[in-house]
């Protein structure tokens, strides 16, 4: 869910950059200063990807937080889950709901009252600490007291979502101003921190060790990439070409805030993106990790790799990523005020009808019946429905120009503020879903 919500905000301001770079079309390019090496393209690919780390290095170590939470009692089987470890994703939800949705509204309203070097530097400090922290952690026996793990899990996660949010609104505040080619590094830099958490945690697992050597190396290449980011985001302003297009950040600290009649005008012509974005928020919470990560294989095998190893973390997280990536990339600005109710009659279908499947297939239930039991099922609806959720999320905020009228940088901000704020609210529901089952 959190990383869905950021790839929304940096979709959004991505576009905001046509019309922000459009103001310095009649420049020569003789005034712009030269990109020396391509090093303000680097900058924006490790400050997109470092944006997406702490969320997906947290989440997609799945198999560290399992174990960590076992039954002590009982040999450790990953198919059977006790309350602490069937509840982790969905609990890590509503956490990140809680801080996010604060951190959003307050970021938007008041967060230009610092400048930008201030919300990197600070918001990165933070991540890394807590990242310190995590990696200091897996050394420690928990099994004594695994709620006052959990909860403190969950409080660090608290706090750290609060600086990831603070750091991704910043990168929506400077992208804007950018023109497309650096934008795509941007854009670039997150759809691989979407996947980095990922592929790090496969590769961990496939060179071997216990769950808590495997994630003390993938919590340390997390702190070192946060590490990388922080640098960037400090040295970034030294580049005279990033400051050329950022202008002067103290100027930004004395914006007044929109009015109430620009909000209501502009919400008004987005209203069936918002219903959209509402009933798909909806149904998003069926699909994430907190039901996906409890499915097994249908063929399941103690100490076999492939279903006791990598089934989780490739299929629940790995393709999910990778197909959203590809939904994407192929959606294009195809919406306008004629067409429009009909991409909210297939959002509807596709929220109602077709993502609520996932909570069908094999995981340990107690309520619902298992219509789909097999392994090759199982992936085929996750490729299904992460390409259509991608794809229609994603066609939406290409095509917003069109409904935002000359109020087009307010019209974004709003769009990804609700986003998020649907999806925030709407979160704590994989907590239902999971306990239905």
């Amino acid at each position: 869910m959190a990383e869905i919500i950021q790839q929304v905000e940096q979709r959004t301001a991505s576009l905001l950059s046509y019309r922000k770079f459009s103001q310095k079309q009649d420049e020569t390019i003789k005034d712009v200063p030269a990109d020396r090496y391509h090093s303000l393209h680097l900058a924006f690919f490790i400050l997109g990807m470092g944006a997406m780390v702490p969320m997906s290095f947290f989440l997609s170590a799945n198999d560290y937080w399992m174990f960590k939470f076992r039954d002590i009692d009982k040999p450790f089987d990953t198919t059977v889950k006790n309350t602490l470890q069937k509840n982790f994703q969905s609990t890590s939800s509503v956490i990140s709901s809680v801080s996010s949705i604060i951190t959003n509204i307050l970021s938007s309203l008041f967060a230009y009252k610092l400048t930008l070097r201030a919300r990197f530097v600070g918001s990165l400090a933070v991540t890394v600490t807590f990242f310190i922290m995590y990696t200091a952690l897996v050394e420690v026996d928990t099994d004594s007291w695994q709620l006052g793990f959990f909860i403190l899990t969950m409080g660090i996660y608290f706090l750290n979502n609060i600086a990831g949010s603070l750091f991704m609104m910043s990168n929506m505040a400077m992208v804007s101003r950018f023109p497309p080619s650096y934008l795509k590094s941007h854009m670039y830099g997150t759809s691989v921190g979407i996947l980095l958490g990922s592929v790090v945690q496969i590769v961990c697992l496939w060179i071997g060790g216990s769950s808590t050597q495997v994630a003390l190396m993938y919590f340390l290449i997390g702190t070192v990439t946060c590490v990388i980011t922080l640098a960037v985001a400090f040295m970034v302003h030294y580049i005279p070409r990033f400051n050329y297009y950022q202008g002067d950040s103290i100027a930004d600290t004395k914006k007044s805030l929109p009015s109430w009649d620009d909000l209501r005008e502009v919400s008004k012509n987005l209203w069936p993106l918002i219903l959209g974005a509402f009933i798909g928020s909806l149904a998003m919470t069926m699909s994430g990790p907190a039901m996906t990560a409890l499915v097994n294989s249908d063929h399941h095998e103690k100490g076999d790799p492939w279903t006791d190893k990598y089934f989780v973390p490739v299929l629940a997280f790995l393709l999910p990523g990778v197909v959203g990536l590809i939904g994407r990339v192929l959606a294009t600005p195809l919406l306008n005020r004629s067409n429009v109710y009909w991409w909210l009659a297939v959002s509807i279908i596709n929220s109602l009808a077709v993502t609520p499947l996932i909570m069908f297939c094999n995981s340990n239930k107690e309520h619902l019946p298992i219509l789909f039991p097999h392994d090759w099922q199982f992936i085929t609806l996750q490729i299904v429905i992460s390409f259509i959720n991608s794809y229609l999320s994603t066609l939406s905020f290409l095509s917003m120009p069109k409904f935002g009228g000359e109020n087009i940088e307010l019209t974004f901000l709003v769009m990804a503020t609700l986003v998020g704020i649907f999806m925030h609210a709407s979160s704590p529901l994989s907590s239902v879903w999971v306990n239905i089952q």
